[in-house]
């Protein structure tokens, strides 16, 4: 690594912003300087972008590095090797932001946070800035549609590219919050517990939460089907989605892949939050081949 001098310019892209020129592009930053494929930082900058979503960072040591970059609401991003080159090198970087809470990953805590703050604006009792994915100053179904396009995403992005949902890591999980309240004990079930079918047949089994007296903000569920199982409709066609069941949620995630025998549901309270014990969605099944003893598997998650 050579003595530091070379001037970066970065150029980022912001989902869901305003057209630049325009202050919702205004953002702080972190750049990060890495060794090639290290996680350690060489060297940390922060940053705020301009009105047109640029930065200069000065002082940026020279050789070739990885390059990353992260805001509060996006997924990191990655540029793998980049030969910075002597001082006052100027180069320019395009990213592309991806929204979510500020832990690299967006999943059920990124919905709690949106649903403490729903239909608030800056300056409102309960307006949390963190759930305001698009900086315009409040926080309603415009941040909500960019908090579920990139429900299960997780960085380092790599060339701008989209990093896909990330399920089997994620685990079968729930969250369960609320503002001044500590997190209890949330169970899931599905019902029946046991039941026996023939190929061709179908069995139709409900999700139940039991939550008790904790109030509950948001819901991230994964399943795994065993295989000869698929999801269906009332009619028995293949489908890619299950039933929500509980008018007190809004739905922010409802993908089946019965090619992959996989389940991947995550809902939102839009006002307060809800407890007791409820349905949350129905699952209507077909087997498509003999089966022996087959179990449903919601993995634990492995970031609880």
């Amino acid at each position: 690594m050579a003595p530091g001098g070379s001037t970066f310019t970065g150029v980022v892209g912001m989902q869901g912003r305003a057209s630049p020129p325009h202050a919702s592009w205004v953002t702080p930053l972190v750049f990060t300087v890495h060794e090639p494929g290290q996680a350690a930082a060489l060297a940390t900058f922060a940053v705020t972008t301009t009105n047109d979503g640029r930065f200069i960072v000065t002082g940026v040591p020279t050789g070739t590095f990885d390059l990353k970059l992260k805001g509060l609401h996006t997924l990191r991003n990655l540029l793998q090797d980049v030969a910075i080159g002597m001082a006052r090198q100027r180069l320019t970087l395009e990213r592309c932001s991806r929204v979510m809470h500020n832990d690299n990953t967006v999943n059920a805590l990124d919905l709690s946070v949106y649903s403490g703050a729903a239909g608030t604006s800056a300056g409102q009792p309960g307006f949390d800035g963190r759930a305001d994915f698009n900086n315009d100053g409040s926080v309603n179904a415009s941040d909500l549609s960019l908090l579920t396009a990139n429900f299960g995403r997780s960085g380092d992005i790599s060339d701008g590219g989209a990093a896909a949902p990330a399920w089997a890591e994620l685990g079968a999980s729930v969250a369960a919050s609320a503002t001044g309240l500590a997190a209890g004990t949330v169970s899931l079930s599905l019902l029946p517990a046991s039941n026996s079918l023939v190929v061709g047949q179908m069995l139709t089994l409900t999700l139940q939460v039991q939550a008790g007296a904790q109030p509950l903000d948001s819901i991230e569920v994964h399943i795994n089907l065993p295989p000869g199982l698929a999801v269906v409709t009332p009619d028995g066609a293949p489908s890619e989605i299950i039933e929500s069941s509980y008018a007190g949620l809004l739905e922010a995630v409802n993908v089946v892949n019965n090619a992959a025998g996989t389940i991947d549901y995550a809902a939102v309270a839009p006002g307060d939050a809800v407890s007791g014990t409820f349905t949350l969605a129905t699952i209507r099944l077909k087997a498509g081949r003999p089966l022996a003893d087959a179990t449903f598997a919601l993995p634990s998650n492995r970031d609880e």
